[in-house]
């Protein structure tokens, strides 16, 4: 589920809560498996207690808790690995996924078409935004409708929540070819 829907946010629900929540789907498939036999499907609680807290965390606790943990994983890139990314199940198969999810999260969270007061995912940092010029946000960035004092980063990627979407079916199409060029290439 969204950081928005979660938190119970008043920010109009767009398609980006639904690309938010197949991320989330795609790094709990990384990280405990797709298959039985891989990794530990089966021992989810063992996972946690040998110290993969950071996902854990998405799934006990209050909707708060769980949106500000998910908040936390996923405002920057760098928290993003070193939290979840780098507990994907080292195995090859599970390298493409590492990299779509990796991805998906950039274009989502610190797309490069929006401006820097659209990125990221966590709450108004006033100090921040006090050290932001209002003329970062010029006519090239997507979110260039808004208001331009909005410091609400999910405000200003809604604002511009179809561009996105596109921006991300576009990652998930060049995953497919991938996907099948690899298909093809181990069948011969």
């Amino acid at each position: 589920m969204s950081i928005g829907n979660l938190s119970q946010s008043s920010v109009a629900r767009t398609v980006l809560d639904d690309w938010e929540s197949v991320i989330y789907v795609l790094c709990w498939l990384g990280t405990f498996g797709v298959n039985y036999g891989d990794e530990v499907l089966h021992q989810v609680e063992d996972n946690a207690k040998r110290g993969n807290p950071d996902i854990y965390s998405w799934r006990t606790g209050t909707p708060i808790a769980i949106a500000n943990s998910k908040r936390t994983d996923m405002h920057s890139q760098s928290h993003f690995r070193s939290r979840i990314a780098n507990r994907f199940i080292r195995k090859p198969e599970y390298e493409p996924l590492q990299l779509l999810v990796d991805e998906l999260r950039e274009r989502l969270f610190d797309n490069p078409n929006v401006s820097e007061l659209a990125r990221g995912a966590l709450f108004d940092e006033s100090s921040v935004f006090v050290k932001k010029s209002k003329a970062e946000v010029n006519d090239n960035h997507w979110d260039s409708k808004c208001d331009k004092d909005e410091r609400d980063r999910f405000v200003r990627r809604a604002s511009c929540a179809d561009l996105i979407a596109d921006d991300l079916l576009e990652v998930m199409i060049q995953a497919r070819k991938e996907a099948v060029s690899r298909l093809y290439e181990s069948g011969k």
